[in-house]
């Protein structure tokens, strides 16, 4: 075979279409900084695009007061121990992305930092500290309050001296599934078409994840959380609960490998007259699963999560701190529709009320929900930007 040559009055030509595409736009600064927002500054330090990877800086200003009786070594344990406890709890558990179309891709890692300050004025969160006599620890709170003039204060919180440093230890019995069965019609227990696709999923999910070869083993429980919307009587919303229980449990409760089942009336408790309260919440518990039955909690790290503006997402049926509202398995949490609406969907679902490793529930795991806050700082931050080069108004980022 004989080489073929180019002849020589042939000038080789670039095709067009290998030609390089133009180069995306990227952020212009190194910097964005922000302490505008209601309860901590941030700062992101620009690295990038892909493959480098830049740093949001989270920082949340706490004054401490002290009583009396806690030494000079105590209190500096305790505040030493709480900057940690935030840091490694809170810091690097999920990386914000930003995947734009007309925009250069960039990532980042959050560290999340609590900063002392003396002038409680410069706080967003003014802590103050309880040394209970004998061994019984003080269950710690956060109230949120209006800020002043001249304040950067947003909540106040009342924390166990201990808080920080030792963990407390948690039963958990948390669902391999939860679902919700509804929308019930008004005023009505009877399973409607929406009610029936709800429950098929859920037996779909049983028979494939609890299978046996004897139906009289025992595999499964079931776990009810009856619910109405507000309108009528809180009396009889009760009552209508624990019918839609019922309608649900006559049908569930006939699945091969039903061990037992448990059942909470909450009624109208905590609903309002939206339609997604007229239903019977369930959750699967299968008798070979794999989910810890056990877990730790720093509370102090916990309790950082509410200064910063999530809710709690274990389940307290009758709160044992006045003022503090009821939550029912499958209820919402107080940050679900911002995770919903700033993330997706399923880092909502993450989040739903139950006993659960959840750092807002009985443990120390952060979702990717929990970022919601942190997202939607970076969010505002570099939307300029990003919509002057794009023409897109709802730039976005996502939490990995």
């Amino acid at each position: 075979m004989h080489e073929v040559l180019p002849h020589p009055n042939i000038q080789a030509q670039s095709s067009p279409l290998l030609s390089s595409a133009p180069a995306l736009p990227e952020f212009s600064v190194n910097q964005f900084v922000n302490g505008n927002f209601a309860n901590f500054d941030a700062q992101y330090d620009v690295n990038g695009p892909l493959p480098k990877t830049g740093t949001l800086f989270i920082s949340h200003g706490v004054h401490i007061n002290y009583p009396r009786t806690m030494t000079k070594s105590e209190q500096t344990t305790f505040e030493t121990d709480f900057v940690k406890s935030v840091h490694d709890k809170w810091s690097n558990k999920h990386l914000l992305v930003l995947n734009e179309p007309g925009f250069s891709a960039y990532q980042c890692n959050v560290d999340v930092t609590s900063r002392i300050e003396k002038n409680p004025d410069d706080a967003h969160t003014v802590i103050n500290v309880v040394k209970p006599k004998g061994e019984k620890r003080f269950r710690p709170r956060v109230s949120g309050i209006d800020r002043q003039k001249n304040s950067e204060t947003t909540h106040t919180a009342k924390l166990d001296f201990r808080d920080p440093t030792i963990e407390q230890k948690n039963q958990i019995n948390t669902p391999d599934l939860i679902k919700d069965v509804g929308n019930f019609d008004f005023d009505s227990d009877r399973i409607n078409s929406d009610c029936q696709k709800d429950i098929d999923e859920i037996a779909s999910f049983i028979k494939q994840n609890a299978p046996q070869r004897d139906p009289q083993i025992c595999t499964f429980s079931l776990g009810y959380t009856g619910r109405a919307s507000s309108q009528g009587s809180k009396a009889y919303n009760k009552k209508l609960s624990e019918r839609r229980m019922m309608a649900v449990g006559k049908i569930l409760d006939a699945l091969p490998g039903f061990c037992l089942s448990f059942l909470v009336a909450a009624g109208e408790e905590e609903a309002t007259e939206d339609a997604e309260f007229r239903r019977v919440s369930v959750g699967v518990f299968l008798e070979n699963s794999r989910q810890p039955k056990e877990t730790t909690q720093n509370l102090a790290a916990h309790e950082f999560g509410h200064m910063i503006g999530l809710g709690d997402e274990y389940v307290e049926t009758a709160p044992k701190i006045p003022g503090s509202s009821a939550r029912f398995l499958g209820d919402k949490p107080s940050h679900y529709d911002a995770v919903k609406s700033l993330i997706d969907q399923a880092a909502a679902d993450e989040l739903i009320v139950q006993s659960s490793a959840n750092i807002m529930s009985l443990g120390n795991e952060v979702k990717r929900g929990h970022y919601v806050f942190f997202v939607a700082a970076i969010d505002v931050m570099t939307r300029p930007e990003i919509q002057q080069a794009t023409g897109k108004p709802d730039a976005k980022w996502q939490v990995v």
